[in-house]
């Protein structure tokens, strides 16, 4: 046989092994997709199912949130016409955690303000300092962390007054938060721990769960790991005395 001709027909055949290789592992590739898909094929059904539920839920949801509103509104229209300014407060808060549960900070800060007024006006501090620890939360949710710690503090210094040790876990966390935010950890961390005596005192289980998964995650993001994981062992065990299972590591 010719050798130019042997080397050809070498080449050829070279190429048809290298382009049989490459066809291969194509077809296992799809082969391996193709029971991927089928899988999720045959668990659609019920995916969807679960989906129009989800769906039906958030429905419902829309529905009694939008009614709620309409409540609260005839509510702040009544105090307001009758002079009845407790019951305006009242009412004006009550718009502004409707606003912050549809993710809407920015039309629940005027709102509180306008709140918070009345309250300082009628002498309620504990509703004076519920309205800020909001307005707090309302600004934290906006990014605008030092007019939410601005709003904190006064609210931290009225519970502390008062003695309400509940709400001032709450507001303390919340605080701790904005520190944490505004890169101040030491603060954050002292305002978490202030939190947790205070939730245990009270014998809050869900909120020292919450206060320690929050701590889990200043402590490891600040090289803490031993604390880290103590904090959330512990929050593990009291979400489990209260029936919730905590499978995953919490998202930070």
């Amino acid at each position: 046989m010719d050798l130019h001709l042997a080397a050809a027909i070498g080449v050829v055949v070279g190429t048809l092994a290298t382009v049989l290789v490459v066809a291969m592992r194509r077809l296992v590739a799809w082969v391996i997709r193709a029971r991927e898909l089928w899988e999720a094929v045959r668990e659609l059904p019920a995916q969807q199912q679960a989906a129009r539920d989800v769906e039906a839920e958030l429905q419902s949801l829309k529905e009694a949130t939008a009614e709620m509103r309409r409540l609260l509104e005839a509510q702040l229209r009544e105090a307001q016409e009758s002079g009845r300014k407790p019951a305006a407060a009242e009412a004006l808060v009550g718009l502004a955690r409707v606003e912050l549960q549809r993710g809407r900070p920015t039309e629940a800060v005027p709102v509180l303000i306008e709140a918070s007024k009345l309250y300082r006006e009628t002498g309620d501090q504990r509703g004076y300092a519920t309205c800020l620890g909001l307005l707090g939360t309302a600004y934290g949710d906006l990014g605008q962390f030092d007019a939410a710690l601005a709003s904190y503090q006064p609210a931290l210094d009225v519970l502390q007054q008062i003695g309400d040790l509940a709400a001032l876990a709450r507001v303390q966390s919340n605080a701790a938060v904005a520190h944490d935010r505004r890169g101040n950890m030491a603060e954050a961390h002292a305002l978490l721990g202030a939190a947790l005596a205070n939730y245990e005192s009270v014998g809050d289980a869900m909120g020292q769960a919450d206060t320690l998964l929050r701590l889990n995650g200043l402590q490891e993001r600040t090289g803490r790991r031993d604390e880290a994981e103590r904090s959330l062992a512990r929050a593990k065990e009291l979400l489990h005395s209260i029936g919730i299972d905590l499978r995953t590591r919490p998202v930070r």
